[in-house]
């Protein structure tokens, strides 16, 4: 995870904020951003809404196991969607 200097130094330095946020879309990688009291970390929407799937799911009870169990299950076991009686 790469660390931007708190605001008022990067200020300083010339960081720009849209620079910050491309880099964070291309790369995935989250930045960490240092403030005069507390920390801060800039993720780009997607990882963010992925984060936020993730624990939805987690949050389920036995989800996880179940997705988990039927991914061990051969295709040949698996019915055909057109099968399927809609």
């Amino acid at each position: 995870m790469d660390t931007i200097p708190p605001i008022y130094e990067a200020r300083e330095t010339k960081l720009d904020i849209n620079e910050l946020i491309d880099e964070t879309n291309e790369t995935h990688k989250p930045i960490l951003i240092l403030g005069k009291k507390a920390k801060a970390v800039l993720v780009s929407e997607s990882d963010w809404n992925a984060i936020q799937e993730t624990l939805y799911i987690k949050s389920i009870s036995g989800l996880t196991e179940s997705i988990l169990a039927e991914g061990q299950t051969s295709l040949n076991e698996c019915i055909d969607v057109k099968d399927i009686d809609w």
